[in-house]
């Protein structure tokens, strides 16, 4: 199996630097809205150019939130990786027994707490550790229910991105079948191939409460990128796929 490192949070730094003094060019993705108005910001990462694309609410991007439940594909790929998890395998939802495709289409934060309860929290300590995912991961957790929903972790925007881009080069120490299976469940209907998992959390008691995440990858005309979108919102909504669907239409 072979593993690359993932870059190193100096560059995490370096390209909010670059983010911000760009931002002034960039322009937000056409498009009507059915939401009020609220802070979003678009990370896109092109692989043929190396180089980033950044729309949207930049003072964001030195802010860390919760994972929420996009945790839940980090949960099934250590999962995947230690057996304990096939696309098989059935654990109780609320009125229906899940398999993991039904578990993501149905953003199952109870079939991933089980996942987690079959695992232990090692295997998906080691993997959020190998791809330093975020500073801070914890030696130990207290519920398996709050890190089905990404607590206690908190992450950047830039790491999200990071960490799928190291997914989708295969770059991370999971088998490159249990990444094309993720893949495979997480496909996004559209014009274009795509892929990823959306998530919310919640962040405060009061004003924008929520975090709404998407975290995916597509094929545009010239190749393929990583696209990480965030949205504050007043309700636990998942709007984040809807900016994510715009952006391609904008950028396609």
């Amino acid at each position: 199996m072979h593993f690359s490192p993932m870059r190193h949070p100096i560059l995490v730094s370096a390209l909010l630097v670059a983010a911000t003094a760009s931002h002034s060019a960039a322009s937000t993705p056409s498009g009507t809205s059915t939401e009020p108005a609220t802070p979003a910001v678009v990370v896109d990462y092109s692989a043929h150019t190396d180089s980033y694309r950044v729309t949207g609410d930049v003072a964001l991007l030195s802010q860390r939130f919760t994972p929420g439940t996009t945790l839940d594909l980090m949960i099934a790929a250590a999962a995947l990786e230690t057996g304990d998890l096939t696309p098989q395998t059935e654990f109780p939802g609320r009125g229906a027994v899940l398999t993991l495709p039904q578990a993501f289409k149905d953003s199952s934060d109870e079939f991933f707490a089980q996942v987690l309860k079959r695992t232990g929290y090692e295997p998906l300590r080691k993997l959020l550790q190998e791809t330093r995912y975020t500073p801070g991961i914890p030696e130990a957790v207290s519920s398996f229910a709050d890190l089905a929903r990404g607590e206690p972790l908190r992450v950047s925007v830039f790491e999200q991105n990071l960490f799928f881009q190291a997914l989708v080069n295969r770059r991370i120490p999971i088998r490159a079948e249990h990444c094309a299976t993720l893949e495979r469940y997480l496909a996004v209907e559209g014009p274009q191939p795509a892929w990823g998992r959306s998530g919310w959390g919640e962040i405060s008691p009061e004003g924008p409460r929520y975090v709404s995440w998407f975290n995916g990858a597509a094929r545009l005309k010239d190749g393929k990128h990583v696209i990480t979108v965030i949205v504050l919102t007043p309700r636990p909504v998942a709007v984040a796929l809807a900016h994510f669907r715009r952006y391609l239409a904008a950028h396609r």
